[in-house]
């Protein structure tokens, strides 16, 4: 009768922006629903943080006397539901005066509050993204120097990638699901670029005001949040950002929430996070910051969220037929030579990837150069079968050898939509072959394709020492060719996978010792890479014995703590073996 909400176990109370109340109920965000019985015909959604009017509802009836009673069908927020994701995840980092670098938590939402668990920590200011699908937090440093890859689940930092590109005061960061690409806001030039996560790249998407705050991403649209302002934007893409509306003061962190509407803020100051309407910028609900059971006062940081309920790959090999022996299709990115300068006009013709490999020295083939890459397409299936299944045909001029006495290597990925990218190995010219078998995800777990569609082969900077780097003079789909393949050699028809590969001890601080033994006599190549494809030792190049046992020693006392891979190449296979750095 006098408006107001009590707690009968406190008997503390609210205001309530109503009159004639004949029905409350609590809403499933935490809110609470009043009917209205003075004529309006409304029901009305109160915050009980402010007691201010959240939204209306229109019930085209006349609410007299009455009442309202509500049940929860389904967990709360980031919890999962009949309308949520199941497997949602939230990560929050502070940073900030009197703190030493950044530290990660991991949130989880109940009821009212934000239960945060510490993660990690890192030595510099970072700002964070998160890939729910492979379970991967990014955190970026600040300067835009380099981003860090860190799995949560086995706390352990995956290593570097540096960022190129020349952007800096990287404040606000968020990944894309939908293409793969870190998107960062650099506050330096007001403007919003792509990262790609593999070779470092960076590419303009849109202008925006980055004054602080966070980029996020809500049901496919990608908001940024900014601390001075007190705005929320809609980021467009080639374009200006949008303003949707206001949002509280002092934002240093932002993430989708666990619905199709609601964007998470972390304020300066605060103790709560508050979620707000995507489309309105309007308060939705609170939670309280919790850490050990207190209260936990936010300082400088960032927020990161997404969704894990779909972490299968897809696989279209039932929808394709199979395909051609050789590329169709080609996307070419450029590089530089050696001492940074153009590439030679008559090396960079990417047509000349298509098609049967000429296999000759004549200028056939396109050069990658430094930082270059090659995407090829076939008109079908690529199926995974037995022993190798790509051969990427390469000329080094009149040295028959290659990988030993003209280095020129480059790191071949596979793909199924050209979107989501799965590293298989490393070519040179006398090691030529690669297994879709060997596809790891960027966790470095296996992962099994029953076919791809696209390969990507990319200059190794790290290995490759000619001025202008790997030459492709084309790429092979070995068994789509029902004739077999005439310029390879009869290893590509290999069935069998008779070499041993082996480390121990796994996991190790630093030192290990891998044991391996071919299945037929001819050059081995032992070689050790990080999860970015990048090249951290070779062991092991020099002919091998079939059947016999051979040692290696390797030192990662001075490498960042993460997997990494074992890799031997001998003439008829490509064997991984996955190593763990715990220190």
């Amino acid at each position: 009768s006098d408006d107001r909400l009590t707690n009968v176990l406190t008997g503390a109370f609210i205001t309530l922006p109503a009159t004639e109340i004949n029905g409350a109920a609590i809403l499933e965000n935490g809110n609470l629903l009043v009917s209205d019985g003075n004529g309006a015909g409304l029901f009305k959604e109160i915050s009980l943080s402010d007691a201010s009017i959240v939204a209306t509802y229109e019930t085209g009836i006349l609410l007299d006397n009455g009442d309202l009673a509500g049940i929860c069908t389904g967990p709360g927020l980031n919890d999962g539901g009949d309308e949520e994701c199941t497997n949602f995840s939230t990560f929050y980092v502070n940073h900030g005066p009197g703190l030493s670098g950044s530290t990660l938590y991991n949130v989880a939402y109940s009821g009212g509050n934000a239960m945060m668990t510490l993660e990690t920590t890192v030595p510099f200011e970072t700002h964070i993204a998160y890939n729910a699908e492979d379970n991967v937090v990014y955190l970026v440093n600040a300067s835009g120097a380099f981003v860090r890859s860190y799995d949560p689940t086995l706390n352990t930092f995956l290593g570097d990638l540096t960022i190129l590109g020349g952007i800096n005061q990287l404040y606000a960061v968020a990944y894309n699901p939908a293409d793969g690409l870190l998107y960062v806001g650099d506050a330096n030039d007001d403007k919003v670029y792509t990262v790609d996560l593999v070779s470092g790249a960076s590419t303009f998407y849109g202008n925006a005001p980055i004054e602080g705050g966070d980029l996020a991403i809500q049901n496919g649209k990608l908001y940024l949040a900014t601390r001075a302002g007190n705005k929320l934007y809609e980021v467009i893409a080639g374009g200006d950002a949008v303003l949707v509306g206001n949002i509280p003061a002092n934002v240093n962190g932002m993430a989708q929430a666990n619905n199709a509407s609601g964007l998470v803020l972390a304020n300066f100051g605060a103790t709560a996070f508050t979620e707000v309407n995507s489309a309105t910028g309007a308060i939705v609900a609170q939670y309280n910051t919790m850490l050990n059971g207190s209260p936990f006062t936010l300082v400088n940081g960032d927020m990161a969220a997404g969704c894990g309920d779909d972490n299968t790959v897809v696989d279209v090999c039932d929808a394709l037929e199979t395909g051609e022996c050789y590329a169709t299709a080609v996307t070419y990115i450029q590089g530089t030579s050696s001492t940074g300068g153009m590439i030679a006009g008559n090396r960079t013709d990417e047509t000349n990837a298509l098609g049967a490999p000429e296999g000759t020295d004549n200028l056939v083939f396109v050069s990658l150069g430094y930082g270059g890459s090659i995407t090829v397409g076939f008109s079908g299936a690529v199926p995974n079968g037995p022993g190798a299944d790509i051969r990427v045909t390469e000329t080094t001029f009149n040295n028959p050898i290659g990988c030993a006495t003209y280095r020129e290597y480059a790191d071949v990925s596979v793909s199924q939509d050209s979107i989501v990218w799965y590293y298989i190995g490393t070519v040179c010219k006398s090691a030529n072959m690669v297994d879709i078998s060997a596809a790891l995800d960027v966790n470095g777990d296996a992962v099994a394709l029953e076919c791809i569609q696209y390969v990507r082969v990319a200059n190794n900077d790290a290995e490759t020492f000619t001025p202008d780097g790997f030459d492709v003079d084309g790429v092979t789909a070995i068994h789509n060719c029902a004739a077999g393949i005439a310029d390879a050699p009869a290893s590509d028809n290999a069935t069998e996978q008779l070499g041993v590969l082996e480390s121990y001890p796994n996991p190790t601080s630093g030192p290990s010792q891998v044991v391996f033994a071919t299945g037929a006599t001819g050059r081995a190549l032992l070689e050790v890479y990080d999860m970015n494809g990048r090249n951290v030792a070779t062991l092991f190049n020099q002919e091998a014995q079939v059947g016999q046992e051979y040692r290696a020693d390797f030192d990662g006392v001075a490498l960042p703590n993460g997997v990494y891979i074992y890799r031997l190449t001998t003439v008829n296979e490509i064997i991984i073996d996955k190593f763990m750095i715990a220190k």
